[in-house]
């Protein structure tokens, strides 16, 4: 079953862009302000012109589900969550 086999990222890549190619496919790049970018995607990485806060605190950052919530999930069935805000 040749479906269950890896293959490596570069050559996906690869193989993907080449089919975009032959297919014709051509995504136009824009520059928006970040007011306007809700809902669109990003072509490549996006850097911010300075930190905040300006310390590494990614190991303080995050998000929290509840585990109830993501019962039955799995890679093949995922479960979409739903945004609530709780205070502490």
């Amino acid at each position: 079953m040749g479906y269950l086999t890896n293959t490596p990222l570069t050559q996906a890549l690869s193989v993907y862009r080449e089919k975009i190619l032959q297919a014709g496919i051509s995504l136009p790049v824009e520059t928006v302000d970040v007011q306007n970018a809700n809902g669109r995607f990003t072509i490549g990485a996006v850097y911010a012109r300075r930190s905040v806060p300006h310390y590494l605190a990614s190991a303080m950052d995050g998000i929290a589900v509840r585990a109830a919530d993501t019962f039955g999930a799995t890679e093949t069935t995922p479960v979409t969550l739903v945004r609530r805000f709780y205070r502490a």
